[in-house]
């Protein structure tokens, strides 16, 4: 995934020998099926992050989300130019009047946080909203061809990738061993780039819960809207165009839950796809797909 390709990119062009190591494809997990919104806005994360850990954290977590958006660009202008990085203003918005103040409260927050961040009412959706923040120059990318740049960057740098090669034990040493599937690779140090280390090294799995959630690409009559927006009511309702194979779309998601506590996840796409008719005029919808995320009980990625 992203991480796992970022992480051994940049350990390769700063002079390590890299190895790494995939259980499938590339991009085929996690990455490869979300939304691929680049954005330093998540919901109303700042007005809780001020809270919870002062204004000074709130500005590390904005300047290292903007830090990022930056680096990508410039890798996808040079290793992937075909993912159609895309800049492009992200909304978090409310249609509920008794949340209009949690909005100021955010924008509020960013701005303390220094993002270009602004209160609005006025939205490209094809229904009303109560308020929204805006953020400027965030992005929207094509995930997995983007992976496959980086992963092509890592081996004209030198590093060795091995799709089909699952780890299933490391054992830590000098050197450690990683044994997988197809045999053994001894190396000084070890990443885990696992979503969780499959190891439970340090107990995440119970510092955190995984929630899935839905997607569908669409295509309309008419225009595309520019912008990309998330909703503060739940079921969260996620919107962003999408360019691919020459047709352009918009990427619909939400209705996510707890992993496990659907037995039947068919209803979430079928919710999804009337709430999108309801609003939009679908002309058809060409592809549905789900994904999770470990979500941190603190809500700061680990």
């Amino acid at each position: 995934g992203i991480a796992g390709l970022s992480t051994a990119l940049f350990l390769q062009q700063g002079g390590a020998r890299v190895a790494l190591i995939e259980a499938g494809r590339v991009a085929s997990g996690v990455t490869g099926y979300t939304t691929a919104k680049v954005s330093s806005l998540h919901g109303t994360i700042y007005a809780e992050l001020r809270e919870k850990f002062g204004p000074e954290r709130a500005a590390i977590y904005a300047e290292a989300n903007e830090t990022a958006i930056d680096r990508m660009e410039h890798l996808a202008e040079t290793l992937a130019p075909e993912c159609a990085f895309t800049r492009a203003p992200n909304f978090t918005y409310t249609a509920d009047p008794e949340r209009v103040g949690d909005i100021e409260a955010e924008v509020d927050a960013a701005l303390a946080a220094g993002l270009p961040a602004s209160f609005t009412t006025e939205t490209e959706l094809p229904y009303p909203v109560e308020a929204a923040i805006r953020v400027e120059n965030q992005a929207h990318f094509h995930a997995r061809t983007y992976c496959r740049g980086l992963a092509r960057g890592l081996e004209d740098a030198g590093g060795l990738v091995f799709e089909m090669s699952r780890a299933i034990d490391v054992d830590e040493g000098e050197p450690c061993t990683v044994t997988t599937e197809q045999g053994r690779v001894l190396a000084d140090h070890v990443v885990f780039a696992t979503h969780l280390p499959f190891s439970d090294r340090g107990g995440f799995f119970a510092k955190s819960h995984p929630e899935r959630s839905y997607a569908m690409a669409v295509r309309l009559d008419g225009e595309v809207l520019e912008g990309m927006y998330i909703s503060t009511e739940q079921p969260t309702r996620s919107v962003r165009p999408a360019v691919a194979g020459g047709e352009t779309y918009v990427i619909l998601g939400g209705e996510g839950h707890k992993t496990g506590k659907d037995d039947d996840t068919t209803d979430r796409y079928e919710a999804l796809e009337a709430w999108s008719r309801q609003h939009f005029a679908v002309r058809s919808v060409d592809y549905r797909w789900s994904a999770q995320d470990f979500m941190p009980v603190d809500h700061v990625p680990f």
